[in-house]
């Protein structure tokens, strides 16, 4: 055995002698004593053999020639257990066997003592090997922390030699990344083309800026590798350098991190991010094109419907949801799909791994997802009912191009959410909607900043023809001359971040118009018009000045405007919603909530900020004769509202029968095609002439 030399000295070594002449080894032990050794002595080989089981010891003193097991045999054995580096030993030898000495360097020896004995010789010879010794028993156990640490850590070591050019690494390295039987990259430039095709660039560049800068001591790189089992993984490279006086190069070493656990997660749902599912689905398509009749697909899951469940005061954040929501399908799907996180944290994307999946065994798996939500997930300990709006893009792997799988499966989703519907596949009809949309889109920043999209307004009147206000609705010809759907270009303008200035392109125009119709009469001071606020405009801590700032330009009072706000917007919890909406009252604006009966608020919504007035949607209206149960839906807003001391408008009122009974009711305003559709400004203003004609009062 060897001993322990976590602090050696030389005053704290044992030495093994072995001899078997009685007189030569009792003299040896006796000057290594007396000079601070401890000595263990054998006769023998085998002696020695069963000493170093036994004991720790430092070295060992071996006589060449000794009877029966020689010290060529005793050496060949402890070379067996011990190296060279750890464990010295000094063959001791008579002249008569200097020929045997070359064999015995061969064998492993680390010296040799000739006899007789001149001891200052041995105790230089043995100082020497000891010293070497200990060097080695820490460079040992340097190494063993190290491997402990990379173990630990998922680093490993790298070095540069300047001189050769050569790169190495630490063994670990390599067993981290799954290299298996693969070349070892030992060049920089053999490195680099293991490197992901989108980071080299970015990766080559820095690392040349580094070389070449004498001010440069620090490295830092990070990119995808692509490990020894067709993966990516993320690595952070760090590298310290040691330049001469010139700034010249002599030294680069440092260490790689695998640092996929953070960059290929997405903070918010902790799920595999978009990234991740990108490259996992690059390798899927790698292995799959070998077949021309493999199959890929790629859903992206919208998920709606979920932050009026969410109890945030509870701990039930949005990031949260989505991924027990994730955890819940997956375990639906099993290992056969991937799972992670869109480009929003609303999306979930999922890259089924069977190149036989068909359209029919497609069909099932979306059924499968909705039917595992329709069941609920569980939050916290309270169950929650999410709804997915699927998107899908399938064919043939060896055709599929990764981001436009992507990209498709995802405006078949957005397609999918806006019309309702449940799933959505991308083909040709969906083709040509994004198509529209594209184009659309170009039209639209160029309407907004040339103010081609106009104000259109619809009269607000009480039951008995007085006129109360107007409401109004953007409208927009296209460039081709035909007059595009607001359902079309309004959630357009949302996704594009137009909404700001087309909604301040129809305040403005709208408070303008009203101010000209007060000053030529046509209708009286109490006569409002009512516009539809985004909730990012509401939130904006800057908004209750704009609204003042945009009114008194026009010299009208707060009370000429009405905010309006959409049921789901007003129902979406937080602070700040009650805050303005008190504070727009205080400051005397109207503020009314949109298409109720089709969100999420409730009794308490409407107690909670501070509206004025409720606008019943017109799918209530227009039903309520034909439907007793939309009959009592529309009793009981209005019976809400007047308990809580507001306002009423009916929206969508076409015939006479819905005013009548609708005023019997007590809603005390109403708008629809029966009084008049919405209209261009000029039209308006013939509108007011002719009921000034006609009715003098009723303006």
């Amino acid at each position: 055995m060897q001993a322990d030399h976590t602090s050696w000295n030389w005053n704290q070594s044992t030495i093994l002698i072995v001899e078997d002449d009685a007189a030569s080894r009792d003299v040896l032990s006796r000057r290594l004593q007396r000079d601070g050794l401890e000595t263990l002595t054998a006769a023998d080989g085998p002696s020695a053999l069963d000493a170093l089981q036994l004991r720790l010891v430092d070295g060992v003193l071996l006589d060449i020639g000794l009877p029966g097991m020689s010290g060529l045999e005793v050496l060949r054995t402890i070379r067996q257990a011990h190296s060279a580096e750890l464990l010295p030993v000094l063959m001791v030898t008579a002249f008569d066997e200097a020929q045997r000495l070359e064999e015995a360097l061969e064998a492993g020896a680390n010296d040799y003592l000739n006899k007789p004995i001149d001891y200052p010789i041995v105790r230089a010879r043995l100082k020497a090997q000891l010293e070497r010794a200990q060097a080695a028993h820490t460079l040992q156990k340097t190494r063993e922390r190290e491997a402990l640490v990379l173990h630990a850590t998922n680093d490993g070591i790298w070095e540069w030699d300047v001189v050769t050019q050569r790169l190495q690494h630490s063994a670990n390295w390599f067993d981290l990344l799954a290299w298996g039987e693969l070349p070892v990259p030992d060049t920089i430039e053999a490195w680099m083309t293991r490197i992901h095709p989108d980071d080299l660039s970015e990766t080559r560049q820095t690392f040349e800026r580094f070389l070449f800068g004498p001010e440069q001591t620090v490295l830092r790189l990070q990119y995808r590798m692509h490990s020894g089992d067709d993966d990516y993984r993320w690595i952070e490279t760090r590298g310290a350098a040691l330049r001469d006086t010139a700034g010249q190069l002599l030294r680069l070493a440092g260490t790689h991190t695998d640092i996929s656990a953070l960059r290929y997660v997405n903070r918010v749902t902790q799920l595999p991010n978009l990234q991740r599912l990108i490259d996992r689905f690059e390798r899927y398509l790698r292995a799959a094109r070998h077949d021309p009749q493999a199959c890929a697909s790629v859903l992206v899951a919208q998920i709606v419907d979920i932050d009026h469940q969410l109890d945030f005061a509870s701990g039930q954040t949005f990031g949260k949801a989505v991924e027990v929501i994730a955890e819940t399908l997956s375990g639906q799907l099993g290992d056969g799909v991937l799972i992670g996180s869109g480009d929003l944290a609303s999306q979930i994307v999922l890259l089924p791994q069977n190149p036989r999946l068909d359209a029919a065994a497609l069909q099932a798996l979306t059924q499968g997802l909705h039917d595992a939500m329709s069941r609920g997930v569980q939050i916290l300990g309270r169950a929650i009912f999410p709804r997915l709006r699927i998107g899908i893009f399938s064919g043939y792997a060896a055709s599929m191009q990764v981001r436009q799988s992507l990209a498709a499966a995802q405006f078949a989703a957005r397609m999918a959410q806006e019309k309702g519907l449940p799933t959505q596949r991308f083909d040709a009809v969906v083709l040509h909607a994004e198509e529209r949309r594209k184009r659309l889109l170009g039209w639209l920043r160029e309407a907004v900043e040339d103010e081609k999209i106009e104000p259109w307004w619809q009269p607000i009147l009480y039951p008995d023809g007085g006129l109360a206000g107007f409401e109004a609705l953007a409208r927009w010809r296209g460039p081709d001359g035909q007059m595009i759907s607001p359902a079309e270009f309004i959630p357009l303008a949302q996704s594009a971040g137009l909404m700001a200035p087309l909604t301040d392109l129809i305040l403005q125009r709208s408070l303008a118009a009203l101010a000209q119709w007060r000053t030529e009469g046509l209708v009286c001071d109490a006569v409002y018009t009512s516009v539809n606020f985004p909730p990012a405009a509401l939130l904006d801590p800057q908004f209750l000045l704009y609204l003042s700032a945009a009114t008194a330009s026009h010299q009208l009072p707060p009370s000429a405007l009405c905010v309006e706000i959409t049921e789901t917007d007003a129902a979406a919890p937080g602070e700040s919603m009650e805050s303005i909406t008190a504070q727009l009252r205080q400051q005397g604006f109207r503020l009314a909530i949109d298409d109720f009966g089709t969100g999420y608020s409730s009794l308490s919504t409407l107690n909670r900020l501070a509206f004025d007035t409720v606008k019943i949607d017109q799918s209530f209206v227009r039903g309520m004769l034909d439907q007793p149960r939309l009959h009592e839906m529309v009793r009981a807003i209005v019976g809400m509202a007047r308990a809580l001391g507001l306002r009423l408008v009916a929206e969508g009122v076409e015939t006479a029968q819905q005013a009548q009974l609708l005023d019997q009711e007590g809603v005390d305003r109403m708008q629809g095609y029966l009084y008049a559709r919405p209209m261009p400004e000029n039209d308006v203003r013939r509108w007011l002439q002719d009921r000034s004609a006609a009715h003098p009062s009723a303006a």
